[in-house]
């Protein structure tokens, strides 16, 4: 889960984590120096809404009185609706329509604890985490952080197993 708090006051991003935010990814140097192929389309879609290249990819220009390849938060502000219908990144007042209830948090658990036991992965296993990270990145979804695996998902799915 993104910490928004830390991204809501800051004003300029680089183009790459302004991608990352907008599909909802948190930015780290490693989706940095090696982003997915999402990152790399919605950093494609930035520069060419930004007038940074053509269609082709062709450079053009670089941003007025700005870092090359950054973005402002009023310039992502008003091309957010050319990408993504109200990103949660830009519209706090859309972050907590999603949120699920306890039964449907659950049911995805129980979901994903079954794909678990079909593919026989142990999800209270040591090293499962980078197991299930490498699952998600070699998907076509956003992929999901060792961390998060490790420290959100897992425990969840294995304090629903013990309440069986």
């Amino acid at each position: 889960m993104i910490d928004w708090n830390k991204y809501d006051s800051k004003n300029e991003f680089t183009i790459v984590e302004a991608a990352c935010l907008l599909l909802e990814i948190e930015p780290t140097k490693e989706i940095e120096n090696e982003p997915p192929v999402q990152v790399i389309e919605m950093v494609e879609k930035l520069k060419i809404l930004a007038g940074m290249v053509d269609d082709k990819l062709r450079v053009l220009r670089q941003p007025i009185k700005r870092e090359p390849g950054t973005v402002s938060r009023d310039y992502l502000l008003e091309i957010a609706p050319k990408v993504i219908k109200e990103p949660p990144f830009l519209f706090p007042e859309v972050r907590d329509k999603d949120i699920l209830n306890g039964h449907e948090r659950n049911t995805y658990l129980r979901l994903i604890a079954a794909l678990l036991q079909a593919q026989k992965i142990d999800p209270t296993g040591k090293a499962v985490a980078p197991v299930i990270a490498k699952i998600t990145e070699v998907s076509n979804y956003q992929p999901v952080s060792e961390k998060t695996i490790r420290e959100k998902i897992l425990p969840e799915i294995n304090a629903l197993k013990k309440r069986k």
